[in-house]
């Protein structure tokens, strides 16, 4: 199977991690853009003019086990120029809506509706199937989408555009909760996903080749431990858990509802709930990380810290003992539990001192005086002292 693959974001981490394809039977290429063309501008870059073969579009960031064959087969029966495979979700408003007659010839689109205008639960799955000559309808060089450009106006030139109902398992899991999502649905057997090499540990609980478990260690699934792993005595891995491989573990931790990635170690007693840890992130002891939290790779997190619900932690980052995160940290190499030392406040300029953290500061400080005070700003002659005092005086 040759596969085009378009790239925009971090292009090289993806291609590092693919190849060539080989590894996963696929004979797969790269088209990266510059400057973002759109989904459909994409689309024409990689593939170019000389196309002349039908096209299947499928959105990266989608999770299903749709019959694509079928869709395929629908698709050549109806003639059409182009096909946009759907399905039903229980919440439309999220979604563009896709009204077709019994046929299922496209008659309108309705780009997130109010419940008041909610006529179907078809939405977009982000997969298409396209004639070469569609592709002469997308201009070069600029940004062109497939929902709000291409199909449009295939509509009004009424071009034969196809809506094909499938069946079986969608998921769009190009944001965290409905990763987290696709995670559980994973467990619950909702689809099945190569690659995973674990096998029955317990009922509801899967574990890989190479992992000890202690036998004081208490397991509740659904859940599954990659390859590897260690979890120590007294640690509970909870329903919904997804752990990688050679994750360690350790004594009296407690993990609820959590994605752990490969090369990663929990420390004794700390608690997840709801978190994402990615690869290789060294969580010390007595840490707590609440829902929607995410530590990026590589990064620290110092004993009896405290992340807060939806915080999170960008990669390479060292979070000091004690500290209390409630806000992402995203720019500086770290936090600790307290903003000032012998000097006063100090970081980087515009990295962990930046206008924004300028104002914060003087709003906490202004906070504690009376009504009606005054306070009197001064800088030297510095132009990153001079930035932090109009930000503190905005």
């Amino acid at each position: 199977t040759n596969v085009t693959a378009t790239l925009f974001y971090l292009p090289d981490a993806i291609r590092n991690y693919f190849g060539d394809g080989r590894d996963f039977g696929l004979e797969l290429n790269y088209a990266i853009e510059d400057v973002p063309l759109g989904t459909a501008g994409s689309v024409k870059n990689a593939c170019g003019a000389a196309l002349k073969d039908t096209l299947l579009v499928i959105s990266g960031d989608t999770l299903t086990d749709i019959n694509l064959a079928e869709a395929l087969e629908f698709h050549r029966s109806k003639g059409s120029a182009a096909t946009l495979v759907l399905t039903k979700v229980r919440s439309p408003l999220e979604y563009g809506l896709v009204i077709t007659d019994t046929g299922g010839r496209i008659r309108r689109f309705l780009e997130k509706p109010g419940w008041g205008e909610v006529f179907s639960d078809c939405v977009n799955t982000g997969i298409y199937i396209l004639e070469p000559e569609v592709l002469k309808e997308i201009p070069d060089g600029q940004v062109f989408d497939f929902s709000k450009n291409l199909f449009p106006a295939l509509l009004k030139k009424k071009a034969p555009l196809y809506g094909f109902l499938a069946k079986g398992y969608w998921s769009d899991i190009g944001n965290l909760d409905q990763y987290r999502e696709a995670q559980i649905d994973i467990l619950r057997g909702n689809i099945q996903v190569a690659g995973t090499q674990a096998a029955p540990y317990q009922p509801g609980v899967w574990v890989g080749e190479g992992s000890e478990i202690s036998a004081d260690a208490i397991l509740a699934g659904p859940a599954l431990i990659g390859s590897g792993c260690i979890v120590s005595a007294g640690a509970f891995v909870g329903e919904f858990s997804m752990i990688g491989d050679d994750v360690r573990i350790e004594s009296g931790s407690s993990i609820k509802r959590s994605v752990i990635w490969s090369g990663s170690r929990i420390g004794a007693g700390s608690e997840l709930r709801g978190v994402v840890a990615t690869s290789r992130t060294t969580i010390g002891p007595q840490v707590a990380a609440f829902e929607g939290a995410v530590i990026g790779e590589r990064s620290y997190v110092g004993e009896r810290a405290i992340i807060r619900p939806g915080v999170k932690i960008w990669p390479d980052k060292q979070i000091e003992a004690g500290a209390i995160l409630n806000d992402s940290v995203i720019w500086s190499a770290g936090t600790g539990k307290s903003l000032f030392g012998r000097l006063g406040i100090s970081g980087t300029a515009n990295m962990a001192i930046s206008p924004e953290f300028g104002a914060k500061v003087a709003a906490a400080y202004a906070s504690l005086l009376p009504r009606s005070s005054s306070a009197v700003v001064s800088a030297d002659g510095y132009r990153v002292s001079r930035m932090l005092k109009r930000a503190v005086m905005a």
